[in-house]
C-alpha cells in the first residue's frame, strides 16, 4: 500500500466517487496522518464524512481546513451543509456567508 499523502488522498477521492466509503475512510485517515494540515485533504475528508452522514466527524475536519484558509470556498460551503444537516441553521448561514453573499447563503 502507498504511504505518500498525495497518493492516499487521490485514492480516497476515487473510492468516495465509487461509493466505497469504508476504503475511502481508511485512505483519508492514512493521508491525514501524513499531512494533517493539508487544506484540500481536510476538505475532501470532511465532505466524505458528510456523504456518509457522519456530520460530527465532518465538522472538525472542515473547521481545520478553514483555520488554514478562512476563505476556502469548498470548505466553507461543505461546513454550511454539515451544520445545516445538524439543524444549526444560524451557524450554517454564517459558514456560507464566509464565501458568498447573504442572498446566496440564504439560498443554500
Amino acid at each position: 500500500f502507498p504511504t505518500d499523502a498525495a497518493v492516499l488522498h487521490r485514492l480516497a477521492v476515487v473510492c468516495t466517487r465509487d461509493g466505497d466509503h469504508a476504503v475511502a475512510a481508511d485512505f483519508y485517515n492514512r493521508a491525514l496522518e501524513q499531512a494533517p494540515e493539508n487544506v484540500e485533504l481536510l476538505t475532501d475528508a470532511g465532505f466524505a464524512c458528510y456523504l456518509r452522514k457522519e456530520y460530527t466527524a465532518a465538522e472538525p475536519l472542515l473547521v481545520a481546513a478553514l483555520e488554514q484558509q478562512p476563505k476556502h470556498e469548498r470548505a466553507a460551503n461543505n461546513l454550511g451543509l454539515v451544520l445545516g444537516m445538524q439543524g444549526r441553521m444560524t451557524e450554517a448561514l454564517a459558514a456560507f456567508e464566509r464565501v458568498q453573499s447573504r442572498a446566496s447563503a440564504f439560498k443554500n
